[in-house]
């Protein structure tokens, strides 16, 4: 038996073969075995390999009949070697002269079942390569912990005793016979020329107890010549990378087979980040559009769609990759295609199922759907609940992982669930309620990749979060028409959203919500001076303008009560609501309901209802307080249908409390005037729910089921539909790059000298709240805002 087995894989290497040969054969320590596997090369590789057996009696030459990879080469390698230790040459790399020699020595001394040494980076010319150029080649190979002892059943790879710190590399280490051995026993037979030496290293790392590092240079590795460093993205090249996700999925899958998938965590964490943003890298930036499709089909061909998915949305989230970009580069892919030609059963997703609009609409809606007689799926993020709505027996519910965060785990395991269930419940189509969901995007495609068609149920106004302050909200809600790209439908409440999402291109169907009063419910009486306001307590409902309202009101009609019905999910706003109608003396005047179920006495006790919000898609308590005949005096909702024929019920502009209070006084002093708007509100109602919901619903979950119509080219459509869509995909590409603005502020701009100077403000700020020895919080709080004022005035004055 020798000291040391060198195995050399070979593949259509002539121009280096003997380089790699001559290394070996000089080499200090003569008690070696030199195991040179030819690939089937169609050079004269094998050729040249045969002289050098001739020449030296320690090398043996074993050539495959056909090309089976390197990674196949190097597992026939490791079955003929005999050597006591082992090691790894490619064939167009070198050892140093006395690399084995030196190796031996430190392994035997160290008395470890892996060594790993140092490596030298040559360029393919024999030039040496530039440290600075070769991108954490270096570092990768070179760093190391210096020694690691594990008593583990998997070996290196326990997260506890190691924690994957050793790299993936098969070449740059000397491998003790028995642990190379075994390992190389549960190496698959699979094609594989990229990522193999990550497999391989892994299962070693698996069955290996010990391990060491020699910080001498004794490989030289060249760069530029194997597939995983071209540059030419070849149909070969493409299979390979798309096969490093095969690499994670059978490792993945053979160590859960072993029950030791939660040990080997951070390894397993640590080659499915390599694996799969080699995926994506190629996916997003290496390859035209006209091959993305194959790119993907590949890939999954080679692994779980859990982890192709999983790879795309970790892109997204981790990456910085756009989601309208993202949507675009998936909406084409077969992945994501449905043929599926009934719809028996229907599922519904909502974050929650209590304290809220849309989670009444879905009670009463999942209802419809079952009387109708589809299956129906529930699929919420939060636990049932004592304060849910009332939800059907007939109707399954399953609770998925919560998107909380956007880490890797977090995604996985909503993946993997969600998937699950979709496909354990043979969902045909998903209605998606949050439809301005963060995490839109990737439910959209695990809904997809199930086969499973999908509607998006918009229930507000199209444009509302492009508002806000958070310019990645802002940017998302703009990008709403491509991340609905995977959509089969969408449904809309209103004339206007329909309007909006008809022009940019969207199969579109209008409904209205349902409600469970029917038309035989008593009306109000109208007999005195009781407000009514139903909804949550948050800022987009503006409750701080319905108190003042109220106390505006209370200034000519003394007696007025209004009733709040609702809570909010914000303690701290709950309680700024609180000390607002005691500090103003309304606690008289105003009395807060909470939640409930049972909102239907509150309608027939009031006089007038009021609606303060910024915006509804289609409110169902305005639209529940038609239905029993209530005045209405509402802040302009200008897409809502019954608002743009306004019947029972006096738009004021939005944020005009005077005017809102004015017309309030108006209806609660003239009787004939609120009872005719109260049968003016009562005949709205009745028309609208003259149409047959559930029948509407059936017509467009058979429309969902078609193919989507082919988008008809801008230039083909008319100039104000043209006009919405430029205008949309600008402001979206400006909002994404202002939302990244403080990485691409170009130097020397007046924006630079603005931020600039805000940076200063607030540094100071701070540096001056550290240092008081009268520190506190609300000194904390309000320094800094305090410095910004002051530093705006300045700048107003200038």
């Amino acid at each position: 038996m020798s000291k040391v087995s060198v195995i050399v894989a070979a593949y259509n290497v002539e121009k280096y073969i003997a380089n790699a040969m001559n290394s070996l054969i000089s080499q200090t320590l003569k008690d070696i075995e030199i195991v040179a596997v030819d690939d089937c090369s169609s050079d004269a590789t094998f050729e040249m390999l045969q002289k050098y057996a001739e020449l030296d009696e320690r090398v043996k030459v074993v050539r495959h009949s056909v090309n089976k990879s390197s990674m196949i080469t190097r597992k026939t390698g490791v079955e003929h070697a005999n050597g006591e230790y082992i090691m790894f040459l490619d064939g167009d790399d070198m050892l140093t002269a006395d690399a084995c020699e030196i190796a031996y020595k430190a392994i035997t001394t160290e008395n470890v079942d892996v060594l790993q040494f140092n490596t030298k980076i040559f360029f393919q010319d024999d030039s040496l390569f530039n440290v600075e150029i070769a991108n954490g080649h270096y570092s990768y190979l070179n760093d190391s912990i210096h020694k690691a002892l594990s008593f583990s059943e998997c070996g290196l790879l326990d997260r506890k005793q190691v924690g994957g710190r050793i790299n993936f590399t098969v070449w740059n280490k000397i491998y003790r016979r028995e642990p190379l051995k075994e390992a190389n026993r549960h190496v698959p037979n699979e094609y594989l020329n990229m990522a193999e030496d990550v497999l391989l290293s892994y299962l070693i790392q698996y069955h290996a107890k010990s391990f060491a590092y020699h910080p001498q240079n004794l490989h030289r590795y060249r760069l530029g010549t194997g597939i995983s460093t071209s540059v030419v993205y070849s149909e070969k090249r493409l299979e390979s990378l798309a096969k490093c996700g095969f690499v994670y999925s059978y490792l993945k899958q053979w160590t859960k087979g072993r029950g030791t998938e939660e040990l080997c965590h951070d390894a397993l964490l640590q080659i499915q980040r390599q694996m799969f943003d080699n995926i994506t890298e190629t996916f997003f930036n290496r390859i035209d559009w006209d091959r993305k499709n194959q790119f993907i089909s590949t890939v999954n061909r080679y692994c779980a769609v859990e982890d192709v998915l999983l790879a795309l949305s970790s892109a997204m989230y981790t990456r910085g990759i756009s989601e309208s970009e993202m949507a675009r580069e998936l909406a084409s892919l077969d992945l994501f295609s449905s043929e599926k030609k009934q719809a028996n059963t229907i599922g519904v997703y909502y974050y929650r199922i209590r304290n809220g609009g849309v989670e009444n609409v879905l009670s009463i809606l999942t209802d419809i759907w079952v009387k109708r007689g589809y299956q129906v799926v529930l699929f919420t993020d939060e636990n049932p609940s004592k304060d849910d709505y009332y939800i059907d027996p007939h109707v399954k519910r399953v609770v998925l992982p919560a998107m909380k965060d956007r880490d890797r785990d977090t995604q996985e395991k909503r993946i993997e669930v969600f998937r699950k269930e979709l496909i354990d419940h043979h969902i045909d189509i998903m209605v998606y309620n949050a439809w301005l969901n963060p995490y839109l995007l990737l439910d959209e495609m695990i809904i997809k990749s199930c086969g499973t068609k999908l509607i998006i149920h918009t229930h507000g106004l199209f444009c509302s979060d492009i508002a806000a302050s958070d310019g990645i909200a802002a940017y998302r809600n703009s990008a709403l028409h491509e991340l609905y790209s995977l959509a089969d439908s969408v449904v809309t409440l209103n004339d206007v959203d329909t309007a909006w999402w008809q022009a940019l291109g969207k199969r579109c169907f209008k409904t209205r919500n349902p409600i469970k009063m029917t038309l035989d419910v008593e009306p109000a009486k109208l007999q005195g001076n009781h407000l009514l306001f139903v909804g949550r307590i948050s800022p987009e409902k503006q409750i701080f303008d319905v108190l003042k309202i109220v106390k505006l009101v209370k200034e000519q009609v003394p007696s007025v009560v209004l009733s709040i019905v609702g809570k909010g999910d914000d303690p701290i706003y709950t309680k700024e609501v609180d000390r607002y109608i005691k500090d103003h003396k309304l606690t008289e005047n105003v009395i807060l309901e909470g939640f409930t179920t049972n909102v239907l006495p509150f309608y027939q006790a009031a006089d007038v209802m009021l609606c303060t919000s910024k915006f509804e898609g289609f409110s169902l308590a305005l639209t529940e307080s038609k239905m029993c005949g209530l005045p209405l005096v509402a802040y302009e909702l200008p897409n809502w249908d019954m608002a743009r024929e306004p019947r029972g019920m006096i738009n004021v502009p939005q944020g005009d409390v005077r005017a809102a209070a004015d017309a309030i006084v108006e209806i609660l002093q003239n009787d004939d005037l609120k009872k005719q708007m109260g049968k003016q509100a009562r005949e709205s109602a009745e028309e609208l729910y003259s149409v047959d919901l559930a029948a509407h619903w059936d017509m467009i979950f058979a429309e969902t089921l078609k193919p989507k119509p082919a988008p008809v080219p801008l230039y083909e459509r008319s100039p104000l539909e043209a006009a919405v869509n430029i205008a949309t995909d600008f402001y979206t590409r400006g909002l994404w790059e202002r939302s990244h603005y403080a990485s691409n502020i170009p130097v020397g701009s007046e924006d630079v000298s603005y931020y600039a100077e805000q940076c200063r403000v607030l540094s100071k700020a701070l540096k001056e709240i550290g240092e008081s020895e009268s520190y506190r919080f609300g000194l904390f709080v309000t320094a800094i805002p305090r410095k910004i004022k002051n530093w705006l005035q300045r700048k107003k004055k200038k």
